[in-house]
């Protein structure tokens, strides 16, 4: 199965805050069948966040977590109906969430997350997580991941 998928973006995510836009991600995780704890998916992420922001440029945030309650890697895109602050008062209106079982913390979390940053260099990229559509999301980064 392929970490990422048309079904795995979001558009219009009714988060007012980081902590609402985490919990979309992480519902949308276990919708997904990628994990079964959400809260402790969110708590990893918030904790993760406490280390230093994974937010980057253009509004675009690499929120990610390793937690035993994760099942299979997967590479999740929310784009929130209005920017929320993020960690350091930046503003983000978009994720690419990263969600890795604990067990494959040191291999594929690496792998999966370099390959989103190589990615999120590109403007056009970010352009496109910002405005385009689903389809046009998962043409763009899902033509990176697999690289």
């Amino acid at each position: 199965m392929s970490i990422f998928t048309q079904q795995s973006i979001r558009l219009g995510v009714p988060a007012r805050d980081q902590r609402q836009f985490l919990q979309a991600v992480a519902e949308l995780g276990a919708e997904q069948g990628i994990l079964e704890d959400v809260p402790g998916v969110v708590a990893a992420m918030l904790d993760r966040e406490k280390q230093s922001t994974t937010a980057l440029m253009d509004g675009v945030a690499i929120p990610h977590a390793k937690h035993e309650a994760i099942r299979r890697p997967g590479v999740l895109v929310l784009r929130s109906a209005a920017p929320v602050e993020w960690t350091a008062g930046e503003s983000v209106g978009v994720g690419v969430a990263l969600l890795v079982p604990g067990a494959e913390a040191g291999t594929t979390h690496l792998q999966i997350l370099s390959r989103v940053a190589r990615a999120l260099m590109n403007k056009g990229l970010r352009e496109t997580l910002n405005g385009g559509t689903e389809a046009e999301i998962h043409e763009a980064l899902g033509a990176r991941l697999d690289a």
